[in-house]
């Protein structure tokens, strides 16, 4: 007879505020290049093109007035890439509220992952 997995239940936040769309990805992408400085690096470090995550950084900076990512362009250095102050709030608070509620989520998933299992 077949032995019974463990079955984990996990939860993905995800904030729709006008334009912009932040979720797990977008908000560990901003996390890797807060580290490294390099949208390149970041996306090298997540297996992620590079054009596709300069686009998710477009769709952070969808309001002009208040970038998440400030970029400059290449040249015989490279490029850089820097989270903004207000990248670095929106990027703290979205990672509290991602622990918080998987904090207070627990033992539904706990019951939820009984239940399906």
């Amino acid at each position: 007879m077949p032995q019974a997995r463990s079955l984990t239940v996990k939860m993905r936040i995800r904030v729709y505020a006008g334009e912009r769309m932040l979720g797990p990805g977008k908000m560990e992408l901003v996390a890797h290049i807060d580290a490294t400085g390099s949208l390149a690096a970041a996306a090298k470090k997540m297996r992620m093109s590079y054009m596709r995550a300069w686009t998710l950084v477009q769709n952070l900076n969808s309001d002009p007035s208040r970038p998440v990512i400030e970029m400059s362009r290449g040249g015989v250095g490279g490029g850089a890439a820097k989270v903004t102050d207000f990248g670095k709030r929106v990027l703290a608070l979205y990672q509290r509220m991602e622990r918080e509620s998987t904090k207070a989520a627990a033992p539904y998933r706990r019951k939820l992952a009984k239940l399906l299992q």
